[in-house]
């Protein structure tokens, strides 16, 4: 990898490749210029502004397309910006991750070469950072460890993320100087979060490991008080994984303490409980609304609770997007029109199921948890069947359909007599699996037969006890059509 910071370099390069090249001085302070060329070798390069960063919505649903101008081999975007310091996704362009996002400030201009992964721009500044960043990504871009699941697993990636942190932390020094003094602050936490966050989910199922050499609760504990997460307001507002991460370490913390038996309440609600008890103004509301907005689809008891949280928070993004995530799933509301074909290319709508109560699950190939409740769910599915009011879909939120085919000739999912739908080949950005922010799977949305929302999150049957409230929340489905 090669940062040259040259305007005569970028000019020449740029002039060559037919693209504009960019101006030195003049560049708006409310865009930023991303041009150059692509190997081309895995498609057309995307590029993505990622806005609202640390709302609560799956990814599809913060991050914008961008135009871009694309000739040949070489391409031009101008990205319009509204905040000083923006995130930037690019896929299929080299030498950038996909599944990271990067620092950018308005006013800069880039020029990247995906052939010989040169970055080139025309002022020190935004080359320094995007040079940082990428270093960043080799330190955390190592080999996996062997033994997933284990409890030698766990502390063995423990350690390097430490080690990684410690490395990242000496590398982000070196900056100092050259990159201001706040920036280098968010480089700092995002690469804390991003280097333990890659694993945090793994100790939820070594939740039985030995307390005496590894200790899952203990460590996430720990996690959750890390001294490296006590920064300044001005530094955690630019980060965009923040938010995210305090809710995700709590709610494995007290989903460890349940599967232990150590809770007498969802451990949702005791995360939510603990949030209002140690955090305050901003960022409790950001934590709060996040940590809700994903505990909707793993406790059904948290919805009706919704109103009054949103009402008492103040900042203006947690409570939109909160309040969004709530009409989505709040009952009684018109549930989303779909329009979706099955494997023999049929047509399937809303509807066309007017006048009975819809169970919807969704489910992609290859879900663990999927294929975990088939047999629960073959169990209600047997209590309705010979009730002509009660319908059951199974759709499929795979990006290929050969894919989703496979799947159900697994039979694992699944059965043949069902009937099976598939969203066309857009998964999670399908308009219908946005509107009720299914970001994962398996997820269940009961229907009623107006056609009305009941339940979008009702239990999810895993074991007999939530098999036995499932079936509890469709009776009611059907009752409350007869009151």
């Amino acid at each position: 990898m090669k940062i040259l910071p040259l305007l005569l370099t970028c000019l020449i390069w740029s002039i060559n490749c037919g693209i504009m090249p960019l101006q030195a001085s003049g560049l708006p302070n409310d865009s930023i210029v991303i041009c150059g060329r692509t190997a081309m070798i895995s498609g057309a390069p995307s590029i993505f502004l990622v806005e609202d960063y640390q709302a609560a919505v799956p990814l599809t649903q913060k991050e914008r397309s961008l135009p871009i101008r694309l000739i040949a081999d070489s391409f031009y975007v101008s990205v319009p910006v509204k905040n000083r310091i923006n995130y930037i996704r690019f896929r299929n362009l080299k030498p950038f991750r996909s599944i990271n996002n990067y620092l950018l400030s308005a006013g800069d201009s880039v020029h990247i070469d995906g052939v010989t992964n040169a970055v080139l721009t025309t002022s020190i500044e935004p080359v320094k950072l995007l040079e940082c960043q990428l270093k960043l990504d080799s330190i955390n871009a190592l080999d996996p460890i062997a033994g997933r699941d284990t409890v030698t697993y766990s502390k063995r990636l423990l350690r390097r993320a430490e080690l990684n942190f410690e490395r990242g932390k000496h590398l982000i020094r070196e900056y100092r100087g050259d990159i201001g003094d706040n920036l280098l602050d968010v480089l700092e936490i995002n690469f804390f979060l991003r280097t333990h966050s890659i694993f945090y989910a793994v100790w939820k199922s070594d939740g039985l490991a030995d307390s005496n050499k590894f200790d899952p609760v203990r460590v996430l504990a720990k996690l959750a008080h890390d001294v490296n997460l006590e920064v300044d307001e001005t530094v955690w507002l630019l980060s965009d994984k923040y938010i995210e991460y305090r809710a995700f370490v709590l709610m494995g913390y007290f989903e460890l303490l349940s599967k232990r038996g150590k809770l007498t309440n969802s451990p949702y609600k005791e995360a939510y409980e603990y949030v209002q008890k140690n955090f305050d103004g901003l960022l409790k509301d950001r934590i709060t609304s996040y940590l809700l907005i994903k505990s909707i689809q793993r406790d059904p008891h948290i919805v009706p609770q919704l109103p009054k949280v949103i009402n008492s928070l103040s900042d203006s993004l947690a409570k939109h997007t909160l309040l969004n995530a709530y009409k989505s799933v709040k009952p009684g509301e018109k549930a989303f029109s779909f329009n979706l074909s099955d494997d023999k290319g049929r047509r399937h709508c809303l509807s066309d199921y007017k006048g009975k109560v819809v169970i919807m699950k969704f489910w992609f190939t290859g879900c663990l948890g999927c294929a975990e409740i088939k047999e629960n769910m073959g169990i209600v599915k047997q209590a309705y069947k010979e009730d002509k009011e009660v319908l059951f879909l199974n759709v499929n939120m795979s990006k290929k359909r050969d894919v989703w085919l496979s799947g159900l000739a697994s039979g694992k999912y699944t059965g043949k007599d069902e009937i099976n739908l598939f969203t066309d080949g857009e998964g999670i950005e399908h308009p219908l699996v946005k509107h009720y922010q299914f970001a994962s799977a398996p997820q269940l949305l009961i229907i009623d037969k107006r056609g009305n929302v009941f339940s979008a999150n009702p239990p999810l049957p895993y074991t007999e006890e939530q098999t036995e409230e499932l079936i509890k929340f469709i009776n009611d489905a059907r009752k409350k059509e007869r009151n």
